[in-house]
């Protein structure tokens, strides 16, 4: 077996598994965060069996994962999405950030809007790393945790192929940039990236049922505007990929089936991804610090949600967190004029 202890913020994880591979996944993205003694009050155990297709937390729960396809994988989401609800002392936003001197700096975006791509050129010109996805900001002191998971990086021909939904990435070694101390931060500058192509008007989740339950569908087939389609069926599992257009109420509605046949799905993956012409000149202009908090809320409502908000609550607490800070929307483009919006801005 093998036990590894990681913090993640205000959480402290001990990791123990009979898998390999497992560790490797898990280390390649979150060697940063190991640690040798617990350092929190709060303490979460993972046990992760994958010879025997199980998962046991605290001891005391256990997640049977037979019959899953890629019990690895299943596995590695479930711990994680399990680390990320625990942490309660942080806002946690869908950004890449650096640092420059004392303070931060935030690049928020839905997936696919290229904020890895614009941060590693960044780094690259001698800004400090912090994170490549996840900016968690502290609730009371409203500083930037660092927060350096490896960063996956698309090729420009992915970037450019219209055709893909998910570009395919590749994890870059940070290891040379991770292995100091690194700490907090107040943000000096959010750019918040966006792209004037309409192609992400729909939400496109990829869904894993256990067995060949189908009960729920009927309660789906109600909401209109909803497409269904049948990917993938095997005998202890069906995959299905859900489609609907935003600003429609349908998010609220398949948030409530989604909780109550929670014990019938594997996994939900949202899958689809902005497709921006980065071809053009990027264009960045000023906002206020309410339009930013609006535009991070509707990133992380319509992103993967790491938190359960309230939206109102979090729009004001974020709109506060902003105020000070040098707020700018960058409708992204050709990455060397990304590059050069931002630092004209500096």
């Amino acid at each position: 077996m093998i036990r590894k202890k990681y913090n993640f913020l205000d959480v402290d994880i001990l990791i123990e598994t009979d898998s390999e591979f497992f560790f490797q996944m898990f280390e390649r993205d979150y060697a940063w965060f190991k640690i040798k003694s617990f350092q929190s009050n709060v303490k979460f155990e993972f046990s992760i069996f994958l010879k025997k297709q199980l998962i046991v937390i605290n001891k005391k729960e256990e997640l049977n994962l037979n019959g899953h396809p890629d019990i690895s994988h299943l596995a590695y989401q479930i711990v994680l999405k399990r680390i990320f609800e625990k942490i309660k002392n942080f806002y946690l936003i869908h950004a890449g950030v650096i640092a420059s001197k004392d303070s931060a700096i935030v690049f928020s975006g839905p997936p696919g809007i290229g904020k890895s791509t614009i941060v590693y050129e960044l780094i690259n010109k001698g800004y400090e790393f912090f994170s490549d996805d996840f900016c968690p900001i502290h609730k009371k002191n409203h500083l930037v945790y660092p927060f350096p998971r490896s960063i996956w990086l698309a090729s420009s021909q992915s970037l450019n192929n219209e055709n893909k939904a998910r570009p395919n990435k590749n994890p870059i070694n940070m290891d040379f940039l991770t292995k100091k101390k690194i700490d907090p931060r107040k943000i000096d500058f959010l750019i918040c990236l966006t792209s004037n192509e309409s192609n992400n008007s729909f939400c496109k989740l990829n869904i894993c049922i256990k067995g060949k339950s189908e009960k729920f569908w009927n309660e789906f087939k109600q909401l209109d505007g909803l497409i269904i389609k049948k990917q993938l069926e095997q005998i202890h599992f069906s995959q299905w990929r859900i489609e609907y257009p935003f600003g429609k109420g349908i998010t609220g509605r398949l948030k409530w089936i989604f909780e109550k046949y929670n014990k019938d799905i594997w996994n939900i993956f949202r899958v689809d991804r902005v497709q921006p012409d980065f071809t053009k000149l990027a264009i960045i202009e000023k906002i206020d610090s309410t339009q930013a908090a609006f535009l991070l809320i509707h990133d992380l409502k319509n992103g993967l949600p790491l938190q359960k908000y309230k939206p109102g609550k979090l729009l004001m607490d974020l709109a506060y967190i902003l105020k000070n800070v040098k707020c700018y929307k960058l409708i992204v483009g050709e990455k060397n004029s990304m590059v050069n919006g931002f630092l004209s801005k500096m």
